[in-house]
């Protein structure tokens, strides 16, 4: 111990003592007189005894406390007998010191110890020499002298020793007393009556002196081996206490503290857990890298083998314990997470063994039928409809999977779909684990998909697919039975120009309004359909004969008449076409709907709103589908070819652009005028892929005939209302520029006047896209919608196309001279090239030169022609003008400039 760690009350304490020790050791010193030879020879024999038990004292060894013993009271029972007090406490003091000295203690220590020894056998003396003992004789007075002075000795030794640890730890007296007081007592009685019996002989016969040594050596060997026994003893009941402490720390992740404690405990030491081996007594704790190391232990009670062996059996021990608690663990986490999971499953589950009871339910299967494993009795209606499949997975041995339907806990049916799965152990079947979803919203979607899949969601109308089935049941239910099966084809007049001029939202509100007044004119069991589009059907089944169809006919006629609110405060009188059929012998569903298709279109040939019965072909109608037919071919076959026609500069006569116009030559009819095929393209969808085509084609030709020819102009595609809605319109332009190599400026995009009136804003977001790309924009036939000049400074465009009907009579007419000369000017200022269509004689090109106007287009220079025949046009006229393009509208140019 070192002073300086110590609590200031033992320093002070310590150092009391130490001098008072000094003191008595000083004063006994002066009093000592002449020795005889029977003094010197118990001098002798006790000091080197004494001396022995000081360097090799008896271990005391307790479950939680170890002490180290020195026979010192049994030995001042013979000294007390032969000596002389003043030799008794100095022989006490200097074999102390000597001990304490061979012990290697610090100065502390070993000054602390000597005085503590001589004060208790100064103590000892006094108390035996006022007894009137007579060192050397043996009276009577004797047993009581060294009686009384072993007494005074253990007690002042304890009072001292206890004073210190008292200062030290602040534990009470009675504690440390208490604490191992049975082994310290076995050890004093029987130190003491051996020292005693061995002082009283040797008082007798000095020769007795040489069983001293003897008797305290097999003294101290017959002790130590009790006390090592219960050593033994005590380490393996600490051993099972350490197992029992360390394993039941497992499930609060306390093991290596409690491997701490317990170590400390059993080894008497400063035991701790690291992660490397240390100084001092260590063992490797399996394999978690750690090792458990203890040391701090007095250096008068060493480690010794058992020591050791108890060490690495609490390694050992902790080891197992660590690895079971990483596995408890782990298993308590993989259980939590089962808890979790099947707490917060969508699926009731449950689990039964091997005689269908339930031994799990899960919160899911509580809330959804009121039942638990506890509540469940055959009472509930659940009980058995949910052991039906459990009892046939018992017994087949395999998982099922189906339907049914339980109660939930408010009574109602509930659907649901189950899986049951067998459990096993060692191949045999030792319960099962029901899995049960709720189907209600599956079945209400599935509903609400098959709804949709043969329904028109704006109408709420069959559609064509269930149309067409309830057709083809009604036929061969019709075969069956007498009776007429008839088909209504109606077909909106004008609807095109409602929604394109009105919106769409009031076409979607035309044609609900009218699906709901032909569902008045049916009966229950007919089927009223949207075909598609504008297009409604009517299934008449079981019909008297055919006047009742007309009956049904004229009825839509007449809820025709009443006008339709298809927007706040917009009205109109809608009207329809209708086509009747009536099903002939051995007509299929195709058979009647194309008749009834055909009767639409000679009904609507003879005007509005009339309706007409199918009466053996028409005409017109069959050379429509054959011209819709020839055309996909034609595009498929690349029958379709484009033409091109130059626009020349108007002062100079150079060609500066060429506008590329579709052609189609059939095979058996010839050309087909655009007038009559366009129409079918724009109604089927066929100008998609009918424009993608020129499209395409004029990029190609456009830098062929730079790359080929030297001429570098520009091209000009006119876009139809198909094209110009669809919303892959720039992406399908930015495709033909780059598979061309073609740069964007060359390409001029043409959109009728009318077009671009529909829906202005709509019209100029997806111009400005097109002007984003770098690509021209022109307004084709512009004066022909009477729109107002206005626009012009509204939308984004690079070129106007004065129409031709303003061009004819430009010189007769002052109102067109007048209109071509407003917009010839305000596109100059604007900054707007403008292009004259249809000139044909010099006059007309002298007068629109006059005005300013840039390009001319026509058959004065040029009509339609091939690509061919277009590239040697070009190069003759590149040989005497140069050529140019009109340069794009600028970014910055005036687009809201005043005309004033």
């Amino acid at each position: 111990m070192s002073a300086m760690t110590l609590p200031i009350r033992a320093r002070l304490l310590i150092a009391a003592i130490t001098v008072l020790g000094a003191v008595a050791m000083a004063w006994e010193a002066n009093r000592v007189a002449g020795l005889g030879s029977g003094s010197i020879a118990g001098l002798a024999v006790v000091g080197m005894t004494l001396l022995v038990c000081d360097r090799y004292p008896l271990l005391l060894y307790g479950r939680n406390y170890s002490e180290a013993v020195s026979f010192g009271d049994g030995l001042l029972a013979v000294a007390i007998a032969l000596l002389t007090s003043p030799v008794v406490v100095l022989l006490f003091a200097g074999t102390q010191l000597v001990a304490q000295v061979w012990r290697r203690r610090n100065i502390v220590k070993s000054a602390f110890n000597t005085a503590q020894f001589t004060l208790s056998a100064m103590s000892a003396v006094i108390v035996a020499d006022a007894i009137g003992r007579q060192p050397g004789r043996s009276t009577s007075l004797l047993w009581l002298a060294i009686t009384a002075s072993v007494a005074t000795f253990v007690f002042v030794n304890g009072v001292l020793v206890g004073a210190l640890l008292n200062a030290i730890t602040g534990q009470p007296f009675a504690v440390m007393w208490r604490e191992g007081l049975g082994a310290r007592l076995l050890v004093i009685g029987v130190g003491t009556t051996t020292g005693t019996l061995s002082g009283i002989a040797a008082a007798s016969n000095l020769w007795a002196l040489a069983v001293v040594p003897i008797a305290f050596l097999l003294l101290r060997n017959v002790l130590a081996g009790h006390f090592a026994a219960q050593r033994d003893r005590d380490r393996v009941l600490g051993l099972l206490d350490a197992a029992r402490e360390i394993h039941s720390a497992m499930g609060d992740g306390q093991v290596p503290s409690t491997v701490e404690a317990v170590a400390s405990r059993l080894l008497r030491g400063d035991a701790r857990v690291v992660p490397h081996r240390a100084s001092g007594m260590s063992a490797a704790i399996g394999d978690h890298d750690s090792w458990l190391v203890v040391d701090g232990r007095d250096p008068g009670e060493p480690f010794d083998p058992a020591d050791v062996q108890l060490l690495h059996t609490i390694a050992a021990v902790a080891a197992g314990a660590l690895t079971n608690a990483e596995l408890y663990s782990e298993v308590h986490q993989q259980r939590r997470d089962v808890e979790t999971i099947l707490a917060n499953l969508a699926e009731g589950v449950c689990a039964f063994d091997a005689d269908a009871r339930p031994t799990f339910w899960n919160a899911v299967a509580e809330e959804m039928l009121g039942l638990t494993y506890d509540t469940f009795d055959s009472d509930n209606p659940n009980v058995e409809t949910l052991l039906a499949p459990v009892r046939r997975c018992l017994q087949s041995g395999s998982t099922l999977a189906a339907s049914m339907t339980l109660l939930d806990r408010e009574g109602k049916p509930l659907p649901v779909t189950f899986t049951c799965a067998p459990t096993r152990e060692n191949e045999v079947v030792t319960g099962v684990v029901l899995a049960f979803r709720d189907d209600t919203e599956r079945l209400d979607f599935e509903a609400q998909l098959a709804h949709h899949a043969f329904h028109d969601q704006l109408t709420g109308l069959a559609n064509r697919r269930l149309f067409i089935d309830r057709l083809d049941q009604a036929l061969r239910r019709a075969e069956r039975r007498d009776g007429l099966t008839a088909v209504l084809f109606a077909d909106i007049d004008r609807f095109k120009l409602i929604n394109d001029s009105l919106g769409h939202q009031a076409g979607d509100r035309l044609l609900s309004e009218i699906a709901e007044r032909l569902k008045r004119v049916v009966r229950d069991g007919d089927t009223v359909a949207r075909f598609g589009g504008d297009e409604f059907t009517l299934l008449l089944e079981d019909v008297g004969d055919a006047l009742e169809v007309h009956e049904i006919a004229e009825r839509i006629a007449k809820q025709m008449e009443v006008s339709i609110e298809i927007a706040p405060q917009r009205t109109i009188v809608a009207s329809l076409s209708v086509g009747v059929a009536v099903a002939r012998p051995g007509a299929t569903g195709d058979d009647l709907l194309h008749d009834a298709d055909l009767a639409m279109y000679e009904a609507k040939a003879e005007g509005l709103g009339r309706w007409k019965q199918y009466a053996g072909g028409s005409s017109r109608s069959l050379a429509q589908l054959e011209l819709e037919e020839d055309l996909r071919l034609a595009i498929a076959n690349d029958q379709i070819e484009v033409y091109f026609q130059p626009m020349v500069d108007a002062r100079y006569g150079a060609a500066v652009d060429a506008e590329a116009l579709v052609r189609w030559k059939h095979p058996r009819r010839g050309m087909i005028s655009p007038a009559d095929f366009i129409p079918v393209a724009e109604d089927t969808g066929l100008v998609l892929p009918l424009g993608r085509l020129v499209l395409q084609e004029a990029c190609h030709q456009c830098k062929l005939w730079e790359t080929e020819h030297g001429v570098r102009i520009g091209v000009s595609v006119n876009l139809s209302p198909r094209q110009f809605q669809d919303g892959d319109l720039v992406e399908e332009v930015r495709r033909a520029l780059e598979g061309a190599d073609l740069p964007a400026e060359r390409l001029c995009l043409e959109i009728t006047e009318t077009l671009a009136m529909r829906e202005t804003e709509w019209t100029i977001h997806t111009l400005q896209r097109l002007k984003d790309i770098g690509v021209r924009v022109a307004i084709d036939d512009f004066g022909t919608g009477h729109s107002s000049l206005n626009y012009l400074k509204r939308f984004p465009i690079d070129v106007v196309k004065i129409d031709g009907s303003f061009v004819n009579d430009i010189t007769t007419s002052l109102v067109d001279n007048a209109i071509i000369t407003a917009v010839v000017t305000l596109a100059q200022t604007l900054g707007i090239t403008t292009v004259a269509e249809c000139v044909e004689d010099a006059e007309q090109l002298g007068e629109l030169r006059d005005l300013g106007c840039e390009l001319i287009q026509g058959y004065l220079f040029a009509r339609p022609m091939p690509a061919a025949e277009l590239s040697e046009w070009l190069a003759a006229e590149a040989r005497t003008r140069a050529l140019r393009i009109p340069r794009p509208r600028r970014a910055d140019a005036p687009l809201h400039a005043s005309t004033g």
